[in-house]
């Protein structure tokens, strides 16, 4: 399968699924393989095989990520167990269940 049929027919598919490729050109921001991520604490995403982020189109609520989407590109930070970057698109984080462990 030729490269261009190859991504008309992933394009297709993320029509179809309802995702949206992002880029990711930021340099903190190495999208992490097989690591489930949400974008603005709204869609779910994964990264392809070669290091595009691809995420559901879910609508949010109108105020929900509006704050995510205004961060400061190429900063990071720790929420829980999760990190977090802020790229062009806005908030994106691992999705982590955070589990808290007792030290005695």
């Amino acid at each position: 399968m030729s490269l261009l049929l190859h991504a008309c027919y992933f394009s297709l598919l993320c029509l179809v699924f309802g995702a949206q490729i992002t880029d990711i050109k930021e340099e903190d921001f190495d999208c992490p393989q097989k690591v489930m991520l949400v974008e603005n604490d709204c869609n779910k995403c994964y990264c392809t095989s070669n290091g595009e982020l691809a995420c559901t189109l879910k609508e949010c609520a109108e105020n929900q990520g509006k704050k995510l989407e205004e961060c400061e590109d190429g900063t990071s930070w720790l929420v829980g167990c999760n990190k977090c970057w802020c790229i062009p698109v806005g908030t994106i984080c691992t999705n982590r269940t955070c589990t808290s462990k007792k030290v005695r």
